[in-house]
């Protein structure tokens, strides 16, 4: 796969069939994840369901738009973070809806994830 990365000095973005990939990297690249103003890279990464759940109990919102899962095409799998746990005892989970209220906090937990497979067809159309 080759992308153009239009005026940027390092080229075009080339993906080998084989290739290691860093998924938030390909996510930035495919999907053109720059800020405008600044040019810098956005973070990306997998789908995160219990910050939506705490994003929507803060803030009220009743329903979300997912946009650009054709960036995710040719994926063998895609992963979803569905759970909490502490870094510490990574065989318990965290409670349902657990969110950390602090930042020291929510650098103790690591994701939980669930694995589906993932899609070759071009879904952009």
């Amino acid at each position: 796969v080759t992308l153009e990365r239009k005026d940027d000095p390092r080229g075009p973005y080339k993906l080998a069939t084989g290739d290691a990939v860093k998924v938030g990297e390909m996510l930035q690249e495919v999907g053109h994840e720059y800020g405008t103003t600044t040019g810098r890279r956005r973070r990306c990464g997998w789908l995160d369901i219990p910050l939506v759940k705490y994003s929507s109990m803060v803030n009220g919102f009743t329903s979300v738009s997912i946009t650009k899962l054709d960036v995710l095409t040719g994926l063998k799998e895609i992963r979803i973070a569905v759970a909490y746990r502490n870094v510490e005892m990574t065989e318990v989970r965290l409670p349902s809806g657990y969110f950390p209220s602090h930042l020291e906090d929510l650098k103790k937990v690591v994701c939980e994830y669930e694995t589906m497979e993932g899609w070759s067809e071009d879904i952009s159309k």
